[in-house]
Order: structure tokens, then sequence, then C-alpha cells
């Protein structure tokens, strides 16, 4: 039977299957890619790159997620949760988006977007039997725009990126290397392999991780820093970092959250005369997948590894520049037309026209498959004033 030819609401499922482009192929394409973002984003004060606001991602993925309910069979084969889930998970954003959505220029792709997410986010919330306040208060708004419309709020004083910052304080000049006292024998850089600890731990750039060998006395010494991510937990975990000295036995020293900074010390057999190698890698224990991605040793030591993260890092630039013209487009009232992602108007539908694509203009690279998320449009109008 050709594809196309169910109805029913299979065509796009089938479309799908087939590798074919469709309104729900392009919207499962965007929630694999989401939660993709959501593990791996590189986000890095040192680097300049600003990290997505995780409630708000949630929430678009909250949307994604009961646009394409039609391809899972139950909860189970959601991608890391359902929508509900997701709603109520990162419900405290929800009132900045409305904030946001009601001071977008009315017809603008911005405004439609937004219009569009909302409405989906109302839609499952209301599936899933979910009332509490932010709920309430989203479907008030709704319902109130959808009839007389809605006076236009005043673009926020501190810009879309301010609607969903979150304090963070840097007081480490980046590449700064702090010495453990006594006589210095070496120091450098360690690894920053993103595989070893969960995301929102640790700064992503790749110099986040530095360490300080020392005499002190008879004893010999090493301190571990690393930088830490804005988001991360000041209590209640602790990191790792993994040393090797001149290709010997793995020593693990802990690491406790200071100020912005993981750090820890501890003592180690320094081979007397020369400059000892020194590798060092941070993880969390438990969550570390274990020999094999450790300092010397597998595939880390490959060229792809560094190749892999700075491919992902320039992924990640190329998106921020790309959102801050989505920005701008809401700051001048204009639609992107070049797209044909946006929602159909008023029906909480992604639309089917265009291709959903935009380009790595002037590389010769294929095409990006898809549009800015809302976060890596806030984070690129935030960038500005937090680097």
């Amino acid at each position: 039977m050709p594809v196309g030819s169910l109805g029913d609401g299979r065509d796009e499922t089938l479309a799908l299957a087939a590798g074919r482009d469709g309104a729900l192929a392009r919207a499962a394409g965007r929630l694999a890619f989401g939660h993709w973002a959501a593990r791996w984003w590189p986000a890095s004060y040192l680097d300049g790159i600003p990290a997505l606001e995780p409630d708000l991602l949630g929430l678009e993925l909250a949307a994604l997620t009961h646009t394409c309910q039609q391809l899972f069979d139950d909860v189970e084969d959601q991608p890391d949760a359902d929508a509900a889930e997701l709603i109520d998970v990162h419900a405290d954003a929800l009132g900045p988006l409305l904030r946001w959505w009601r001071s977008a220029p009315p017809g603008s792709a911005t405004a439609d977007r937004l219009d569009a997410v909302l409405r989906l986010i109302d839609d499952a919330a209301d599936g899933a039997g979910l009332d509490g306040e932010a709920v309430r208060a989203l479907r008030a708004a709704l319902e109130s725009r959808g009839t007389a419309g809605e006076p236009l709020e005043p673009a926020p004083a501190a810009g879309v990126g301010g609607l969903f910052a979150r304090g963070r304080d840097y007081a480490l000049a980046a590449g700064e290397l702090r010495s453990a006292g006594g006589r210095l024998i070496a120091r450098g850089t360690g690894t920053n392999d993103w595989r070893r600890y969960p995301p929102g731990f640790v700064d992503a750039a790749e110099h986040a991780v530095t360490w300080t060998a020392s005499a002190v006395g008879a004893e010999r010494r090493i301190e571990v820093d690393v930088v830490a991510d804005g988001s991360a937990p000041a209590t209640d975990v602790r990191l790792a970092a993994e040393v090797d000295v001149n290709g010997g036995p793995a020593h693990r020293v802990l690491l406790a959250r200071r100020d912005d900074l993981w750090t820890g010390r501890a003592e180690v057999d320094l081979p007397d005369g020369g400059t000892p190698r020194v590798e060092v890698g941070v993880l969390m224990p438990g969550f570390d997948p274990g020999p094999g991605h450790g300092p010397g040793q597998g595939p880390d030591r490959e060229p792809s590894t560094r190749a892999d993260r700075d491919a992902v890092r320039a992924l990640a630039r190329r998106r921020l520049a790309e959102a801050e013209g989505a920005g701008a487009e809401q700051v001048s009232g204009r639609a992107l037309e070049r797209t044909g992602e946006w929602a159909s108007e008023g029906t909480g539908e992604w639309a089917s026209e265009g291709t959903g694509e935009w380009a790595s203009e002037g590389t010769g690279e294929d095409h990006e498959p898809f549009l800015p998320f809302l976060a890596e449009i806030a984070a690129a109008a935030s960038a500005e004033e937090d680097f």
C-alpha cells in the first residue's frame, strides 16, 4: 500500500517511517533534538555559550510531545516523560512565558509561535487533568486573548532573556590556576569529558579542569579545580577527579563545591626527578560510564573526542546566532518568512508548508533541520548582558 493512502491521521506516521518530510516528521525530529540539547548543550561561561533555561526548554518539549502523541502507544514509550509530567515539572516557566507572549508584536512569527506552544501546553494539561495555579492562569489568559484580544504588555525592561534569567556569580577569572602552596612541581589543564557527569554540573569549556602539583615539605600534593556550571548544586552532591601519574593506576580525588569551583586536594606519589606526566579528568561517581572513558584510556585519547566536542560548540554558536536573529524579528515585528514551520495560528498544530530548514550560510555544510527553540532565543537575548 503506498505511503499516504491510509487516512485517519496515519499518513504522517507512514511518512515519518519512510523518511519523508511532513509536519509530524519535523515535530518528531525537533522533539528528538530538544532532548539531545537538554543533555548535551555545551553551556560555558568560559566559552561564552549561555545555558538553555531548563524550564523553558521543558515546556516546549511538552508541547512537542503532545504534538507527537500519536507516535507513542503509551506513556512508557514517550521520551523521558509524558507531556503532563513535563508541564508539572517545568511549570515555573509558564508565568514568564505568558509575559513573553503578551509582549510579542501581534501577527509576528514569534507571537504565533508562542501562541501555538501555549495552546498545546493547555490542551495537554487539560487532557491530563492538571489544575495548578500556573495552568489556571494560562487557561484564563488564552481564553481572554482568544475572544477579545489582549492589550500588549510593554517589553520586559531586561529583555526576553531577563524573564528567565537565574542568578549567577562567577568570581574566578577564566583559566586562572591557583597554587596549592609549597614548591610548584607542575600544573596544567585536564580532560573535560561531558560523558562522565550529568548536565548542569561543570562548565563545558575544554580548559575548565585545572590542576597543580606541589611539594609541601616531604609531601607531594595535587590540587584540582573545576569550574562549576552556574546551576550546579552547592551541597549534597560531590564530583571526583581521576588522576593518572605517568600512566600508573588512577587515583580519585573527591571534589566539593566552593563558590564557583569544584575543588579538592590529595597526596600523590610523584617520582623524584623530571617533570611528571599528569592526566586529570572530572567525573561523578556512580554516573561515570567506567573504564575506557578516563584520561589516558580508550576513546578519550583519540583526537575525534576533542573534535566532537568542538563540533558541538560550533553547532551551539550557529544556533545561537540564528536565535539572535529570531529575537530581532520579534523586536521589529517582522515574520520569519523563510520557513514554514511556525504553527498555524490558533490551531495548536504545526504548519506543513515550507522546508523548516535553515542554512549555515557560507559554510557549504548541510542545512540545519530545525528552527531555534524558545530557550535558544531567550539564551541568545541574555548572552550580551552575561558575557
